[in-house]
């Protein structure tokens, strides 16, 4: 055994201070352990249906509507609508698209499948591909600046 003090009233004050420094560690280890358990807050999620987007139907005919998961009927013409949207390939440009959705495993609403121009439909795998050099696209954003001066960037 290691002696750091040869008097027994020292080292039963060493022996004290040990025991409380160890006592203070496990009091702030068992805290920390008890405050990091609390989940991180959840960010407001927005699903489709909470958004009004723009349809399409078969015919051509384009409309405003609250968003959902599954095609609706065409106020005009009583056709299945899907959700319309723009893409933009860094590359080719806008491409104007059709999307349905799907719900993933954690329960989020992501394109399932997408129809570009006059093409087929294709499933979604991971990201929207542009059909033309098979590069990532983004959805278009609407830009204000564009609307406002009546000019694109």
């Amino acid at each position: 055994m290691v002696t750091i003090v040869r008097d027994p009233a020292e080292r039963r004050g060493a022996v004290i201070t040990l025991l409380a420094t160890a006592g203070i560690a496990v009091v702030v280890l068992a805290g920390w352990a008890i405050w990091k358990d609390e989940p991180p807050p959840v960010g407001v999620q927005r699903t489709i249906e909470d958004v009004e987007v723009t349809w399409r139907c078969e015919n051509g005919h384009e409309f405003r509507a609250a968003g959902s998961m599954t095609p609706i009927e065409c106020p005009t013409c009583g056709a299945p609508s899907d959700v319309f949207v723009h893409y933009r390939c860094p590359e080719h440009g806008e491409l104007p698209a059709l999307v349905r959705f799907r719900l993933d495993s954690a329960g989020r609403q992501v394109p399932d499948q997408v129809r570009l121009g006059d093409r087929e439909w294709w499933g979604v795998t991971s990201s929207v591909q542009c059909p033309q050099c098979g590069r990532g696209v983004a959805v278009a954003r609407d830009d204000p600046f564009t609307r406002a001066h009546g000019r694109d960037r």
